[in-house]
């Protein structure tokens, strides 16, 4: 039962990255930071579901995936099929990856700030 959660973590913080990256995209930086330390703050309450070795794991799998030529190819076919081509946001590789970093750099110390944590505990 704690794999599964661990799983539905999983899932859930690669949506969350997902969503913040487009806010990022969307040039609404306030918000994203705002959201971040939001997010922050709610995975180190449920962060005993946080597993290394599925998180690890998931991740390998979705850098390979990613990184295969015919991915971008699936993903720019799904693009005109559903004809939003258009509306996708554009995303550096840099910003993107840079992003990406920071995000998993935050997600793996989240116990080691736990102090600051506190203080906003105790702000309200």
């Amino acid at each position: 039962m704690d794999k599964i959660k661990s799983v539905i973590f999983f899932i859930a913080l690669i949506t969350v990255h997902l969503e913040l990256l487009f806010i990022f995209v969307s040039k609404l930086y306030a918000l994203y930071f705002i959201l971040l330390l939001i997010t922050g703050y709610l995975f180190l309450k449920k962060y005993n579901y946080f597993s290394y070795k599925i998180f690890f794991l998931g991740l390998f799998v979705l850098v390979t995936l990613s990184s295969k030529a015919y991915f971008g190819d699936i993903i720019f076919d799904l693009s005109l099929y559903l004809n939003i081509l258009n509306s996708l946001p554009y995303v550096n590789d840099e910003v993107m990856y840079i992003l990406s970093v920071i995000h998993i750099l935050i997600l793996m110390n989240l116990k080691k700030i736990e102090n600051f944590w506190d203080i906003i505990d105790k702000n309200y």
